[in-house]
């Protein structure tokens, strides 16, 4: 662990990397964060709510890092898309479908998941959402998304 976790009051902190669709051998609540880093939009769309469901699962809160929906219009969104379609057809369709479908927090709903802090990081390239079972005490979000097959 290094300094800064240190300075930042937490000694304990340790990371665990694992394949986030094969996390059978971890019971229900193991750990108190599961991160989920540019991967929603590389997997295909039936395999995203599945991700969650399991990383909500095992974690008291998610977060998540990914592309902002819809990427800005500057250079850094113009970069992003750019990468995505030289990545190739595959990775583009899945990248196409993550877009049309609004991104996380359309995800997030369909998981139960509450997105409980969100920012926009990378010249409003990424959105970093820390997540978690609804609260009690909030109720139902007071948004909602019309899903439609993108595919």
């Amino acid at each position: 662990m290094g300094r800064k976790a240190e300075k930042e009051g937490l000694p304990d902190l340790s990371f665990l990397e694992a394949d986030a669709s094969r996390l059978e051998g971890f019971p229900s609540g193991a750990f108190d964060f599961a991160v989920l880093s540019l991967v929603l939009h590389e997997i295909p769309r039936d395999q995203r709510i599945p991700l969650l469901d399991e990383a909500k699962r095992v974690a008291r809160e998610v977060i998540i890092a990914d592309y902002s929906i819809p990427l800005p219009q500057n250079p850094a969104g113009l970069m992003v898309r750019t990468i995505e379609l030289l990545a190739g057809p595959h990775h583009f369709k899945g990248f196409l479908s993550f877009a049309r479908e609004g991104g996380v927090l359309p995800l997030l709903l369909y998981s139960s998941l509450e997105a409980r802090e969100t920012r926009r990081e990378m010249k409003g390239t990424v959105v970093v959402v820390r997540a978690g079972e609804p609260l009690p005490s909030k109720g139902r979000p007071w948004y909602s998304f019309h899903h439609e097959s993108a595919d």
